[in-house]
Order: C-alpha cells, then structure tokens, then sequence
C-alpha cells in the first residue's frame, strides 16, 4: 500500500497522534530519571598463564607450547563463568548480587564483565570475584595436575547510567507506531474509509480528483472538463460531512471549463444553508420546495445570480419538491448541479439523473453509506476526495 495513505493519517489525526507520542515521551523520561538507577560495573582484565615448575629441564622447555595450553584452558574458564554454582558462590563471598559474562581477548586473555544491580563500591566484589576463579584453578590444578595460574592485569570500574538519548528515541518510534495504529483502528471500529482503494472498491470507480480546500481544486481544468462530460443533470453530494463550503467553487470551476449557464439547487432539505455561501441576503428565501405548477411562471423570482453563468436555487421554506421543476430549469440552462447531503437526503437519488458525483474525505466517510448509496443510485457514480 502507497506509503501516503499513512500519512495521510498522521495528517488527519495528528492531535490524536501528537498526545500519544507527548505520553511516551513523558512517561520514558520520568522512567528513565525516576525508576531507573545508575549502576555500579567494573571489567576485570585477566590474563591465564602456566607456572614453570622448579628443576624443570629448560633445553626441553617449550613456551609456545605453554602459550598455548594456556589459550585453550581460558575457553574452559570462559565456560566456568555459565556455570550458576560458580557466579552463586561468587555472589555469597563478595555478598552482593551481579551478572558476569567473559569474552575471550587475544590468546590466553580474558575480559570479565562485572555488573552489579545497585550503585556501590565495586573494587572489594570485583576482587572477591577473582579470589574465588582462583580457588576454582586450583582445584583444577590439583585434580589434573596442571600448573595454570591466573594473573590480574586490571580491575576497572565504570558506571552504567540510564540511557536518556536511547530511551526516548525508543519511545519516540513505539510511540509513533502505536499512535498511528491506534488511529487506525480507531477508525476501523467507527466503520470510516481510511484509504482511497476502499472507497474505489466499494464504489467500483477511481477517484478523479481531490479538492484541498475551497481554494485550492487539484487539477481545476482537468476536474472542470470531465464534469462537464457528464449528463446535463448532475448530483453533488457530501457522503455523511458538510461540503455546502466547496459546492460553489468547483461549480465556478464547472462554469469556467465548459457550460456558461448553470443552475444549482440546494438539495439539502436538513441544513438548508448553501446560500449563506453566496452574497444572497436573508435566510427565509424561497426555493425549489415552494415551487408547484401554479408558480412555474415566476420561477425566474426564485433564482438568483452568484456568479457568471451560474444561477442559484435555494432550498426553500417548503416540504414537497416537484420533479417537473428539473424539466422546467432544463430549458432555461445547460446543465443543472444538485447538491445534497447523504445519506440524510436519501429521496433524491431517486431523481431522473444519471450522474451522482460523491464528496468523500478519508476517516469521516462512512463505509456503509457508500454501499447504501451503490445500491439506490442506478446511474454513474464518480467521487472527489476533500
């Protein structure tokens, strides 16, 4: 799936997203100051060597040979420190818990990492460490009657502090990630499309355009033209939002690329608000539910002008609307725009029309509008995304 679709959520629900990352963000730096102490630590750099026994006949004495028993007696002793009877009686003499682990270094040496759970003086439980990995080569030595020896280079301590920069960067990617699932989900469980290949799934038709706001049409041109190819009785529809704020201007874009006489009815029976976008004055206008058979001759009183080529058509004050007022505006115009709410004005998908242009916008629109709306509307069906 296109990376910007995630985006897009991100965008959509950032403050839902953006207080999610601020609680990971606070809860890992009061974590990391608060709970997480600093630690005392040391590495123990030793060295496993073989005692050359007094008398021994030096013309036959090869170091090479010591050099390397020694190499292959520190792997045994790396394999001690795995041995929880050993690290048990370390931590009982030195009377304090810790971990241990022994990488192996360059022939016979090996480095000891000490790291105890609390912060204190490390030195006395790193020397008591290396008291009892004597006593243990020892007793090695008398049972197999070797002569290894272990021989301290350093004792080094150091101190394990939170890791503040780690901690938050942690935070800051589960924190991202969870948020956007949880966006996710969140609309997911409403029942909204989240991505545009929901809504082309659903409808069985691409999206052919987006409109960012009511300035801002992508590709007018392109937009104006293909809504002018079709049918000369259009429905404009917001699916389950408010679009009455973008109906007049992709409507200018319509009358700019194509038709110079344009009739646009306020369909929305609920609202009933599209001429608070135009320079119309006053609220109780008569419109297109006042109209009957007796005054289709004054029909000309009842629209108003908004822009060039464009003819406006209020809602009304009524409750009936007469099918044969689209005939009538038929002959006076070239294309007639009807601009609805659904699923609220469902009864006009029943009107003579053959194109139905929906307005969806990803985490509002409601999956189960659009398959209501694909099995009322026998015509074409096309949406914008906002």
């Amino acid at each position: 799936m296109d990376l910007r679709y995630y985006f897009s959520i991100i965008k959509r629900r950032l403050p839902l997203i953006g207080a999610l990352l601020l609680v990971f963000m606070v809860v890992s730096l009061t974590t990391t100051l608060k709970l997480i102490k600093s630690r005392s630590a040391a590495l123990i750099f030793v060295s496993i060597g073989v005692e050359r026994v007094p008398g021994i006949d030096l013309e036959n004495y090869n170091p090479q040979a010591a050099v390397d028993a020694a190499d292959r007696f520190s792997e045994t002793v790396q394999g001690w420190i795995l041995n929880p009877n050993l690290t048990g009686r370390m931590q009982e003499a030195a009377k304090s818990s810790f971990s241990l682990s022994a990488r192996k270094q360059e022939k016979q040496n090996l480095l000891l990492d000490l790291k105890l759970t609390e912060e204190r003086d490390v030195t006395p439980i790193a020397s008591a460490v290396v008291t009892i990995l004597n006593e243990e080569i020892k007793t090695y030595n008398k049972m197999t009657n070797s002569t290894f020896k272990l021989a301290i280079n350093s004792i080094n301590p150091y101190a394990i502090k939170p890791n503040l920069k780690l901690n938050l960067s942690v935070a800051l990617f589960l924190g991202l990630f969870i948020s956007i699932l949880m966006a996710y989900l969140d609309e997911y469980f409403r029942g909204v499309v989240s991505f545009e290949t929901q809504v082309s799934k659903i409808l069985g038709v691409e999206v052919f355009g987006k409109i960012s706001s009511p300035f801002l049409i992508d590709k007018e041109g392109l937009m104006g033209t293909y809504l002018n190819t079709l049918g000369n009785k259009i429905i404009i529809a917001g699916v389950g939002i408010d679009t009455a704020g973008l109906i007049i201007p992709l409507v200018q874009v319509m009358a700019k690329y194509g038709n110079a006489h344009l009739a646009l009815i306020d369909f929305d029976l609920e609202k009933r608000s599209l001429h608070r976008f135009t320079q119309i004055k006053g609220d109780n206008l008569l419109g297109v539910t006042d109209l009957s058979a007796k005054t289709f001759s004054v029909i000309g009183d009842y629209l108003h002008p908004i822009s060039q080529g464009i003819k406006f058509l209020p809602a009304g004050q009524g409750t009936n609307f007469t099918m044969e007022v689209l005939d009538l505006l038929q002959n006076a115009v070239n294309k007639i725009v009807i601009h609805t709410s659904l699923p609220q004005n469902s009864e006009v998908l029943r009107l003579p029309v053959n194109d139905l242009v929906l307005l969806v916008k990803l985490g509002q629109t409601k999956e189960e509008d659009l398959r209501q709306i694909k099995m009322i509307f026998p015509g074409r069906i096309n949406f914008l995304l906002i």
